[in-house]
């Protein structure tokens, strides 16, 4: 069955469609109509931020974006856990074998795919699941330098730690933090700071593709921020 266009200009629009659009992987005379209509769809521009957030840190790191490289298997685990809590899409079978072939031959689409489906991931998770996602590795390790490609390994995770693993009471953590509630949460993450047990918390930035990265103490609460570093990257 094919899908008629004026269709595919219609919101919701898939992750796979979004991420074939930024990839310029569409037809001609469909990207510029689909164009204006993703920016103005909050889904769409949350993972065209995050897809640009990501190409521009693989650039930034000097990575060779020519070269075929494997997953590594965190990456490749976390994305096999968030595509299981997406809705199916039926393709002829050599149409998704030559768009998988496609997509996983360069580390760089591999990692934007990881980054798309990490934009949504929060949000599924918290409407499909009845907790938090576990995750069993071990908390990474922030110093003051703050890389920024550690703190993207929290994209699409949510393990936050006691209380703030409730959506609202980490939306209120956020607003002690003047981060407003219309800022999507991309991520977060338990890590040690400077030696001391911590949550690191993705938002959307003020201005896509930004992304502010805060860094609070598990404690934080309204009137108590434990507020331990915040940053943007991008």
């Amino acid at each position: 069955m094919t899908t008629h266009p004026n269709k595919l200009l219609q919101p919701p629009f898939s992750v796979d469609l979004i991420a074939d659009l930024h990839a310029e992987n569409l037809p001609a005379g469909l990207a510029p109509q689909l164009w204006p209509l993703a920016r103005r769809d909050p889904d769409a521009s949350r993972i065209l931020a995050a897809l640009d957030r990501v190409t521009a840190e693989l650039n930034a790191l000097g990575g060779d974006q020519g070269v075929a490289s494997t997953i590594p298997p965190e990456v490749a685990n976390r994305l096999d856990r968030a595509l299981g809590l997406l809705p199916s899409t039926v393709r002829p079978l050599e149409q998704a074998r030559s768009r998988k072939a496609a997509r996983w031959k360069y580390p760089a689409a591999a990692a934007a795919s990881v980054a798309a489906v990490g934009a949504l991931v929060f949000t599924t998770v918290d409407l499909r699941s009845t907790g938090p996602v576990p995750d069993t590795t071990a908390a990474v390790e922030l110093g003051s330098d703050l890389p920024a490609a550690t703190m993207l390994s929290a994209m699409g995770k949510n393990d936050a730690p006691g209380g703030l693993a409730d959506k609202a009471s980490l939306t209120q953590c956020l607003a002690a933090n003047d981060i407003e509630g219309s800022r999507a949460v991309l991520g977060s993450t338990t890590v040690r700071y400077q030696g001391r047990n911590a949550l690191l918390v993705l938002v959307a930035g003020v201005t896509p593709p930004k992304i502010t990265a805060l860094v609070v103490g598990p404690g934080c609460a309204p009137g108590d921020a434990q507020q331990l570093a915040m940053t943007d990257i991008g």
